[in-house]
């Protein structure tokens, strides 16, 4: 194998750009040492340098300033992978690019070798208003529910940055391409039934499928009919969950509010309710809807080096010994709350103030270590589909050999770029 680091001279690259290209050309030396049969070669291309066109190198357009005086120059940045005649340009088309560049040189060297794929699937639907929300603020006033803004454009753009060919699915009437292998399946909402379906016929194919889902997302209200007091609700979020596939597998999705003692105060976005109409701000808070989760880096690789994570209206699994071993499946936790966790039984309103302040009110269970993250391994059953009022039919999916399928599973709805 064969690594170039493809780079225009030092005076044409970004003052910011510098000290990322020596450190690429740097970690494509440590390759070359480490890893037996790969060769590095540096290349310095100038503008109209001919072999920038044989690698099939792009030159991108940066600016900066210098002196208060804005600059846009036009330079190479690339690291090429070759392994006989196949090739992999990964372009580095600015600082965010350098981030995970480790990654994605493992990666392009895997895809060469042909042990990964890089195509992935990403089923997920934007969010809505509750109904109740979209009653009260907004059809009674004579108004149109607006829809809110997509929260997964980022990790979309995150993963394609990073060598995935991602295919955005629609979450209504999902339909998987021929030969996805892999799949993200973020916050299924009512009805998820179309959803669950196409992630149970993938790992009964013998897929992979990362699922990530929160029953709800708490909310933090100032009433100004209540003297501006502060108040946190549980907006539903309507997941379908609990009486779906995760069931059937022996990992049920708790409904409940999970609460956990809070390291300090944390920027929490509060909505405000006016006669004139709702606003929202930031305001600091240490009530305890914050979970710590600590990482197990032995069962994920993915964590580690990553210490405890703060996470916003999570939810446990309760996980069916029983059910998994008549499921033949194996249920491994990478992700478990602090020792300090509690839950609260929530079935309508804001959380009471005792729920919020300790874990031996009414309603409330101590959960010390609950299980937030899974990694499901196993046969997993072929699915069924059930469309109206008709009989239940069997999917293509059910008349071929069930197969080997792995299956990860989130208590985590927020899998965005900055929260995955």
């Amino acid at each position: 194998m064969r690594l170039a680091s493809a780079f225009s001279p030092d005076a044409a690259l970004p003052p910011e750009l510098r000290p990322l290209a020596r450190e690429t050309r740097r970690l494509a030396d440590e390759l070359a040492h480490e890893l037996d049969g790969v060769r590095h070669t540096a290349l310095v291309l100038d503008a109209d340098d001919a072999r920038a066109g044989a690698l099939g190198l792009a030159r991108h357009t940066f600016g900066s300033r210098d002196d208060e005086a804005r600059r846009v120059q036009r330079a190479y940045a690339a690291l090429v992978v070759e392994a006989g005649e196949r090739r992999e340009v990964l372009e580095l088309p600015g600082a965010r690019a350098f981030a995970e560049l480790r990654f994605r040189v493992a990666f392009a060297l895997a895809r060469l070798a042909g042990r990964a794929d890089a195509r992935l699937a990403l089923v997920a639907e934007r969010p809505r208003l509750s109904p109740a929300e979209a009653a009260l603020e907004f059809q009674q006033r004579g108004l149109f529910a607006p829809r809110e803004a997509d929260p997964y454009g980022e990790l979309e753009r995150l993963l394609s940055e990073n060598d995935f060919a991602v295919r955005r699915v629609d979450a209504v009437a999902p339909h998987l391409a021929e030969g996805t292998r892999a799949a993200l399946f973020l916050q299924p909402r009512r009805d998820a039934t179309p959803l669950l379906t196409a992630l149970a016929e993938l790992l009964a194919d013998g897929g992979r499928a990362l699922l990530a889902a929160q029953p709800y997302a708490l909310q933090a209200r100032q009433l100004e009919r209540a003297d501006l007091r502060l108040a946190f609700w549980p907006r539903p979020l309507f997941e379908d969950l609990d009486h779906e596939l995760l069931p059937a597998l022996g990992a049920p999705l708790v409904h409940e509010v999970l609460l956990d003692r809070p390291p300090g105060s944390l920027a929490v976005r509060t909505r405000v309710d006016a006669q004139d109409g709702p606003r929202y701000e930031l305001q600091e808070s240490t009530q305890p809807f914050f979970v710590r989760a600590t990482p197990d880096a032995d069962a994920a690789p993915l964590f580690v080096g990553t210490g405890e994570l703060l996470l916003p209206g999570a939810a446990r699994f309760a996980l069916d010994d029983a059910t998994l071993a008549q499921r033949g499946l194996s249920a491994q936790v990478w992700l478990r709350a602090s020792d300090a966790a509690w839950s609260y039984a929530w079935t309508g309103g804001d959380l009471p103030d005792e729920a919020l302040a300790r874990a031996e009110a009414a309603g409330c269970t101590r959960v010390p270590g609950a299980p937030l993250g899974l990694w499901l391994r196993g046969r997993f059953p072929a699915a069924t589909r059930v469309e109206g009022p008709a009989a239940p039919r069997t999917s293509s999916s059910a008349r071929r050999a069930t197969r080997t399928a792995r299956c990860c599973c989130s208590a985590r709805a927020s899998c965005s770029a900055t929260r995955c």
